[in-house]
C-alpha cells in the first residue's frame, strides 16, 4: 500500500495525500499543499518521518554512478557492467555529473529521457520503431503497443483503440472496462500512416 499520491489541483497548487487508511469504514487522510509537486512531496515526507531532518548529500551524480557500479560489480556479468559503465558515460555523466545528486530533480531526468529519446527516432526512421512513437506520444504501455492491431487503428477519424494487452508469452485480453481510447498526436501519425 502506498503512502498516498500527489496531484495539480485545478487552482494550480500541488496536493500530497498521506493515507491515514479507514476509521469507522471511512478512509482517512491528510493533505499536504506546495506551489511545486517537489514542496507538496516534501511537506508529506517531512510528516511521515516525524519531521526529522533529513541531510543532503554534496555526493556529485559522477560519484553516485561510480559508486553504483562499483556495488553492482559483484552482482552482473562483466559485460552487463560494461554496458552500464557505456551508457553512464555516453548519457548521463554529460549531462548531470558535475552535478550534486540533490540538484537533480524527476523532472529534469524525464526531460533527458524524452529529448534522447526524440533525438533516437529523428534519426532513426524506421518502421519497428513505430510502436517506440506510439509508446512515447501516446502513453502506452510496452504490452499495449505489442496489442494493437490494424482493426485498432482509425486513421480518418485519428482514433487508436486499446483493446489487448500482451504481456510476455502469456496473451492476456483486457474486458470491455479496462478499453480505452485515445485521440492520435501529431508525433505519432506524421509520416508514419503507411506503417500502419
Amino acid at each position: 500500500m502506498s503512502l498516498g499520491r500527489t496531484y495539480l489541483r485545478r487552482n494550480g497548487r500541488w496536493e500530497s495525500r498521506l493515507s491515514l487508511g479507514r476509521l469507522n469504514g471511512k478512509r482517512q487522510s491528510k493533505s499536504f499543499y506546495g506551489s511545486s509537486r517537489e514542496e507538496a512531496e516534501s511537506k508529506l515526507i517531512a510528516a511521515v518521518l516525524g519531521n526529522a531532518s533529513v541531510a543532503e548529500t554534496e555526493m556529485t551524480v559522477k560519484e553516485l554512478c561510480d559508486e553504483w557500479l562499483s556495488v553492482s560489480s559483484h552482482r552482473v556479468k562483466l559485460s552487463t557492467l560494461a554496458n552500464y559503465r557505456m551508457k553512464i558515460e555516453k548519457h548521463i555523466i554529460p549531462q548531470f555529473g558535475d552535478m550534486t545528486c540533490c540538484e537533480v530533480t524527476s523532472k529534469m531526468a524525464y526531460s533527458f529521457m524524452e529529448k534522447k529519446l526524440r533525438a533516437y527516432l529523428n534519426e532513426h526512421n524506421a518502421p519497428i520503431l513505430l510502436g517506440i512513437t506510439l509508446a512515447l506520444a501516446m502513453g502506452l504501455r510496452f504490452g499495449e503497443v505489442c496489442g494493437l492491431m490494424r482493426s485498432d487503428i482509425d486513421l480518418k477519424k485519428r482514433i487508436l483503440t486499446v483493446n489487448r494487452s500482451h504481456s510476455g508469452v502469456v496473451r492476456e485480453t483486457q474486458n470491455d472496462r479496462q478499453r480505452f481510447s485515445q485521440h492520435f498526436g501529431a508525433v505519432a501519425v506524421k509520416g508514419q500512416e503507411h506503417y500502419l
